[in-house]
């Protein structure tokens, strides 16, 4: 009859209707995914961090409590590269964010800002915890990371706040300052500071020239 006739076409337009609903839901997700993510590491990128960020950046200037940003930089990258080829360097990368992100709570932020360089955040955490997590990475890295036999090893920046900059950017300029300095040492080291603060803004002469700046080293892992 008629009824069944426009019930079964009422269902059908319903049931199309739930299975477009669905797939844009899906497809919505996955944009936004993508828009937050890393497309080759699976890590953070750098938009998403900057957001999220500047929540805990707030947060640690309204309640006191420490905050710690490390900065790492993969040493001799380059080099990867060039002997075999940007497959290997890749798989470096990957290699290199499966072993932060299995080291760090689901409260921390671990993003990639590009190339070979990273940033891990780390909300209420102090110099001294911050870096037995960051020499964790670095073991599990040297460990499961070799080229040629030869450990892959990272170059670290470690900034603690004890009252933030006025910018997540500026945070970010104070821990990329640090991991120059072990950089310049020779590499697979960590060079830590601790920034008591406050102050409005970041000066890239501020390490020199502030008496509350404490520093906090840590040589090579194997050192």
């Amino acid at each position: 009859s008629s009824d069944v006739w426009n019930a079964m076409m009422l269902l059908g337009v319903l049931i199309v209707v739930s299975v477009l609903v669905v797939s844009l839901r899906t497809a919505l997700l996955e944009q936004r995914r993508h828009a937050t993510l890393d497309p080759l590491t699976g890590a953070m990128n750098r938009r998403a961090f900057a957001l999220i960020a500047e929540r805990e950046r707030l947060r640690a200037g309204r309640d006191g409590s420490p905050l710690t940003l490390a900065y790492f930089d993969l040493d001799d990258f380059k080099a990867v590269n060039d002997a075999r080829c940007h497959s290997a360097g890749n798989a470096v990368l990957t290699a290199f964010t499966a072993a932060a992100t299995g080291e760090v709570r689901g409260t921390d932020l671990f993003a990639r800002l590009g190339g070979d360089e990273f940033v891990l955040m780390l909300p209420g955490t102090d110099a001294r915890e911050a870096m037995m997590v960051v020499d964790r990475v670095r073991r599990l890295l040297g460990d499961t990371c070799r080229i040629d036999k030869k450990e892959l090893t990272t170059s670290v920046g470690l900034a603690t706040f004890r009252f933030p900059p006025s910018t997540v950017d500026a945070m970010i300029a104070g821990a990329d300052d640090l991991m120059y300095q072990a950089k310049n040492r020779g590499g697979d080291t960590v060079v830590g500071m601790v920034f008591v603060g406050p102050w409005t803004r970041w000066s890239r002469t501020m390490a020199n020239t502030q008496p509350v700046l404490v520093p906090v080293e840590r040589l090579p892992v194997n050192g």
